[in-house]
């Protein structure tokens, strides 16, 4: 059997490419998840989509996003770095925005359908304090060098 991704050789009955990491056949979930099943085929689990959408845009700089997730690793590396020094956290925020990370046992976080307006808000505010505080650093500078001419 081959990956239809990549091409490369793998085990009959294989879930997924070791080569590539995609999915390429279908294993039932264990009973206990079987409630978490939504009507796209994809599995939620019991992380809530807001409350990693909050903990991201308000501590992910501290790593506690990635912590309520369950990526305890990451979590640690975040705090010790700062976030990437920013940027890790803007890209954390980025992907759990869209729905892009998952928990740690593997499941898409739940309860984000019809409340991509919080999603939206928060990168608006983020959007409109980055671009106000370059306007005030702007208009700051600006004075500071017209008091130097006179």
């Amino acid at each position: 059997m081959y990956c239809p991704y990549c091409g490369s050789n793998i085990q009959d009955g294989s879930v997924f490419c070791r080569n590539c990491g995609k999915q390429v056949g279908y294993q039932n979930p264990p009973q206990q998840f079987q409630q978490n099943m939504t009507d796209t085929g994809t599995y939620s689990g019991a992380k809530d989509w807001t409350v990693a959408i909050l903990l991201s845009y308000f501590l992910g700089f501290l790593g506690v996003d990635r912590f309520y997730l369950g990526h305890t690793g990451l979590g640690i590396f975040k705090l010790l770095t700062c976030g990437g020094c920013g940027l890790w956290s803007l890209i954390d925020f980025l992907l759990i925005g869209f729905n892009k990370v998952r928990d740690s046992s593997g499941f898409l976080l739940s309860g984000r359908k019809g409340r991509e307006w919080v999603f939206y808000l928060l990168l608006s505010l983020a959007v409109f304090s980055f671009l106000l505080s370059f306007l005030v650093g702007f208009f700051l500078h600006y004075l500071e060098w017209a008091n130097a001419t006179f």
